[in-house]
């Protein structure tokens, strides 16, 4: 597996794999400090959504998340033992399911969001207000 990116690749090619591997690197650092609390980027990814969205449906967190149906069932087979989330009918549509936070998922994103400002300073520590703020921007331009 690659730990580098090429250097050898044209403009557009060298942008995406910088992405790739940032993403890994972000990836790998915060599951790192998640595993301290027993938590992983995936399953943060939907408590998150849970807790800025409210009760969503399952393909809600599909698509807010960019996850296929069954790794979606997998997390939340794992977060609904884990007793961090409840599935309850939907009122509004009886065929599908509402998935929200329980009181111990909001008590574990909060746990979460506190380690994940750590792994970002960890991350961006050697960048000046600046430059993260310029970064932020671009990469707010580049996935408009």
């Amino acid at each position: 597996m690659e730990s580098q990116p090429p250097r050898d690749l044209g403009p557009e090619a060298t942008v995406g794999a910088l992405l790739r591997f940032a993403h890994r690197k972000a990836r790998r650092v915060g599951n790192t400090a998640l595993a301290s609390i027993d938590m992983d980027t995936r399953r943060m990814g939907v408590l998150g959504v849970l807790f800025q969205h409210g009760p969503v449906t399952q393909r809600e967190l599909c698509d807010e998340l960019d996850v296929d149906s069954s790794t979606m069932v997998v997390i939340v087979d794992q977060l609904l033992a884990e007793a961090l989330i409840d599935r309850d009918r939907n009122p509004a549509d009886r065929r599908s399911y509402l998935i929200s936070l329980t009181e111990s998922g909001r008590e574990r994103v909060i746990a979460c969001w506190q380690l994940a400002t750590g792994v970002m300073e960890e991350l961006m520590g050697h960048f000046t207000q600046d430059e993260r703020e310029q970064l932020a921007r671009l990469l707010i331009k580049f996935v408009g």
